[in-house]
């Protein structure tokens, strides 16, 4: 019997095979590196033929949806996670984004705790294009995390992630929210079936997975982040080095450009420093 904790990392992939596989040899390296200490497994939800291919190279397993909207693909990808596989954790990241090896022992203490959401606060940029690179850091005076090394139990994933709608039966309040009499609302579809065995609300429409706001494309962490603190799961954050790079390429949602005025210059030596040799000699090779 397996007991180790069962760790399953989240991405999703679009029509960027070079960067795709990029992550894939990441991958490769993480799952190696804790062989034998935690159960890992790579899932990504995609939408094309290029990132199938990437996929199966790679041995991870899949599921196709839509490209957009994002936030309605995303929504497909975790809850086929769900559905299918037996997890304590999942990680979400973006499938440009490469993780240090270190990851999983920085976080040791948060998983042996089953803090149920934690990440980072600080990420690396890399451009392909210029070759330069920035860190940032989010300088909120609160536990403000990344999208990308965040880290979901599954409790979180579940309560969060079903949502229902609901309409009041009359005027009350719950969880220092205020509910109108016959207006519809949509909230944890836990906390639905409390409220309607309560005789408060009428459930209208039950158990649509929703972490994310089906039609965004854009704002997708801050999104999950809200809908998690307010179903009881706030972030936690891990106070580390840098252990994630972001790398640009000419097919991203936000574009490296955005960040120069927000993030610090820093050397490629920084940002590419827990990038295995095969990596880095890919990046030389492919742009």
């Amino acid at each position: 019997m397996d007991n180790r904790i069962k760790i399953i990392i989240f991405t999703a992939m679009y029509n960027r095979p070079k960067i795709s596989t990029l992550f894939g040899m990441s991958m490769d390296r993480l799952i190696k590196h804790y062989t034998g200490i935690y159960n890992i497994k790579v899932h990504a939800v995609i939408s094309d033929d290029s990132s199938k291919e990437v996929c199966e190279k790679f041995n991870i397993s899949y599921n196709v949806a839509e490209n957009k909207p994002v936030g309605r693909k995303f929504n497909k990808g975790l809850e086929y996670i769900v559905d299918n596989f037996e997890f304590d954790y999942v990680m979400i990241m973006g499938d440009d984004d490469i993780v240090s090896s270190s990851v999983f022992e920085v976080y040791k203490k948060h998983i042996d705790d089953k803090v149920d959401h934690f990440g980072v606060n600080k990420i690396y940029y890399f451009d392909t294009s210029t070759k330069k690179s920035l860190h940032f850091k989010y300088q909120y005076d609160t536990d403000k995390l990344m999208g990308c090394c965040r880290m979901l139990s599954k409790k979180a994933i579940i309560n969060t992630g079903y949502q229902s709608k609901i309409k009041a039966r009359k005027p009350f309040s719950y969880l220092n929210a205020s509910f109108v009499r016959d207006r519809i609302y949509t909230i944890p579809t836990y906390q639905a079936r409390y409220l309607n065995a309560m005789g408060l609300i009428n459930i209208t429409e039950d158990s649509k997975f929703q972490m994310w706001h089906d039609g965004i494309d854009k704002g997708l962490d801050n999104c999950s982040e809200m809908n998690l603190l307010f179903s009881g799961f706030p972030p936690t954050l891990v106070d580390t080095d840098t252990l994630v790079t972001d790398v640009k390429s000419s097919q991203n949602i936000w574009d490296f450009r955005i960040f120069l005025s927000r993030a610090e210059p820093v050397s490629n030596k920084q940002s590419l420093s827990f990038f295995s040799d095969d990596e880095i000699e890919y990046i030389k090779q492919t742009f």
